[in-house]
Protein backbone atom coordinates (compact mmCIF):
# COMPACT_ATOMS: atom_id res chain seq x y z
CA UNK A 1 0.00 0.00 0.00
CA UNK A 2 1.31 3.45 -1.08
CA UNK A 3 -0.12 6.91 1.06
CA UNK A 4 1.23 9.99 0.99
CA UNK A 5 1.44 11.14 5.03
CA UNK A 6 -0.33 14.61 5.62
CA UNK A 7 3.21 15.69 5.22
CA UNK A 8 3.42 15.48 2.17
CA UNK A 9 6.02 11.96 2.67
CA UNK A 10 5.32 9.15 -0.07
CA UNK A 11 5.40 6.12 2.40
CA UNK A 12 5.01 2.70 0.82
CA UNK A 13 4.02 0.30 3.39
CA UNK A 14 3.84 -3.23 2.98
CA UNK A 15 3.67 -6.35 5.58
CA UNK A 16 1.02 -7.07 8.00
CA UNK A 17 -0.19 -4.62 10.00
CA UNK A 18 0.74 -6.12 13.44
CA UNK A 19 4.20 -7.69 12.50
CA UNK A 20 7.38 -5.36 13.97
CA UNK A 21 7.78 -2.01 11.75
CA UNK A 22 10.69 -1.47 10.63
CA UNK A 23 11.49 1.74 8.49
CA UNK A 24 13.57 2.17 5.64
CA UNK A 25 15.79 5.25 4.85
CA UNK A 26 17.29 5.97 1.29
CA UNK A 27 20.77 7.29 0.84
CA UNK A 28 21.39 10.34 -1.35
CA UNK A 29 20.00 12.80 -0.10
CA UNK A 30 17.86 12.81 -3.65
CA UNK A 31 17.96 8.81 -4.11
CA UNK A 32 13.82 7.51 -3.33
CA UNK A 33 13.18 4.70 -1.24
CA UNK A 34 11.87 2.65 -5.03
CA UNK A 35 14.65 0.21 -5.95
CA UNK A 36 14.85 -0.94 -2.20
CA UNK A 37 11.11 -1.62 -1.95
CA UNK A 38 11.31 -3.15 -5.48
CA UNK A 39 14.26 -5.68 -4.40
CA UNK A 40 13.74 -6.20 -1.01
CA UNK A 41 10.04 -4.71 -0.10
CA UNK A 42 8.12 -8.30 -0.85
CA UNK A 43 10.69 -10.40 0.97
CA UNK A 44 10.99 -8.36 3.98
CA UNK A 45 7.35 -7.86 4.37
CA UNK A 46 6.80 -11.52 4.98
CA UNK A 47 8.04 -11.14 8.75
CA UNK A 48 7.56 -7.28 9.30
CA UNK A 49 5.84 -4.42 8.65
CA UNK A 50 8.21 -2.51 6.53
CA UNK A 51 7.97 0.94 5.64
CA UNK A 52 10.10 3.07 3.03
CA UNK A 53 9.74 5.91 3.27
CA UNK A 54 10.77 8.70 0.30
CA UNK A 55 12.00 11.57 2.35
CA UNK A 56 11.51 15.29 2.20
CA UNK A 57 11.86 17.30 -1.24
CA UNK A 58 12.69 13.39 -3.03
CA UNK A 59 11.01 11.20 -6.16
CA UNK A 60 7.61 10.73 -5.27
CA UNK A 61 7.23 13.19 -1.95
CA UNK A 62 5.83 16.46 -2.01
CA UNK A 63 8.82 19.00 -3.91
CA UNK A 64 9.92 21.58 -1.56
CA UNK A 65 8.90 25.10 -2.27
CA UNK A 66 11.90 27.31 -3.74
CA UNK A 67 14.43 28.59 -1.09
CA UNK A 68 13.65 26.08 1.61
CA UNK A 69 15.83 25.06 3.36
CA UNK A 70 16.44 21.36 5.32
CA UNK A 71 18.24 20.38 8.00
CA UNK A 72 19.13 16.39 9.60
CA UNK A 73 16.81 17.52 12.41
CA UNK A 74 13.81 18.08 9.98
CA UNK A 75 14.02 14.84 8.42
CA UNK A 76 14.34 13.05 11.79
CA UNK A 77 11.23 15.12 12.70
CA UNK A 78 10.07 13.79 9.42
CA UNK A 79 10.90 9.74 10.73
CA UNK A 80 8.69 10.70 14.25
CA UNK A 81 5.33 12.26 12.53
CA UNK A 82 5.37 9.13 10.24
CA UNK A 83 5.75 6.73 12.87
CA UNK A 84 2.60 8.48 14.90
CA UNK A 85 0.79 8.92 12.22
CA UNK A 86 0.95 5.80 11.51
CA UNK A 87 0.14 4.50 15.04
CA UNK A 88 3.72 2.29 15.69
CA UNK A 89 4.83 2.14 19.48
CA UNK A 90 8.22 1.14 18.55
CA UNK A 91 9.95 0.43 15.02
CA UNK A 92 13.39 -0.93 14.17
CA UNK A 93 14.83 1.36 11.61
CA UNK A 94 17.53 0.70 8.34
CA UNK A 95 19.63 3.33 6.59
CA UNK A 96 21.79 2.92 3.40
CA UNK A 97 24.24 5.33 2.96
CA UNK A 98 23.20 9.21 4.16
CA UNK A 99 20.15 6.94 5.33
CA UNK A 100 21.73 4.85 7.67
CA UNK A 101 23.55 8.23 9.24
CA UNK A 102 19.80 9.78 9.23
CA UNK A 103 19.00 6.12 11.04
CA UNK A 104 22.08 6.87 13.74
CA UNK A 105 20.58 10.80 14.51
CA UNK A 106 16.96 9.46 14.72
CA UNK A 107 18.53 6.84 17.32
CA UNK A 108 19.99 9.40 19.08
CA UNK A 109 17.73 12.06 19.34
CA UNK A 110 14.92 9.12 20.70
CA UNK A 111 17.30 7.30 22.94
CA UNK A 112 15.81 8.32 26.33
CA UNK A 113 12.25 7.43 24.52
CA UNK A 114 11.96 4.17 24.93
CA UNK A 115 9.14 3.55 22.59
CA UNK A 116 11.86 4.54 19.93
CA UNK A 117 14.13 2.41 18.03
CA UNK A 118 16.84 0.38 19.28
CA UNK A 119 20.51 0.92 18.77
CA UNK A 120 21.81 0.01 15.47
CA UNK A 121 24.88 -0.98 13.69
CA UNK A 122 25.42 0.19 10.11
CA UNK A 123 27.97 -2.02 7.68
CA UNK A 124 27.66 -1.28 4.26
CA UNK A 125 30.13 -3.67 3.04
CA UNK A 126 30.79 -7.42 5.03
CA UNK A 127 34.78 -6.72 5.21
CA UNK A 128 34.25 -3.18 6.75
CA UNK A 129 33.37 -4.14 10.02
CA UNK A 130 36.84 -4.93 10.53
CA UNK A 131 38.39 -1.65 8.46
CA UNK A 132 38.80 -1.21 4.79
CA UNK A 133 37.60 -3.91 2.16
CA UNK A 134 40.97 -6.01 1.36
CA UNK A 135 41.74 -7.48 -2.40
CA UNK A 136 40.80 -11.04 -1.15
CA UNK A 137 37.42 -9.70 -0.91
CA UNK A 138 37.40 -8.17 -4.26
CA UNK A 139 39.09 -11.83 -5.70
CA UNK A 140 35.71 -13.63 -4.72
CA UNK A 141 33.32 -11.27 -6.41
CA UNK A 142 34.93 -12.00 -9.52
CA UNK A 143 34.68 -15.19 -11.97
CA UNK A 144 37.11 -17.69 -10.91
CA UNK A 145 39.33 -17.40 -14.60
CA UNK A 146 39.65 -13.99 -14.02
CA UNK A 147 41.50 -14.54 -10.46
Amino acid sequence: MAQITRHGLYADIRGDQDAPALLFLHGGPGQGCHDFMALQGDLLAKSVRLIGLDQRGVDRSAPLPDGATLTIADLVDDCESVRAELGIDRWAVAGQSFGGGLALRLDAASSGDHRGPGRLRVTPWPAAAAGRPRAADHRRLRPADQR
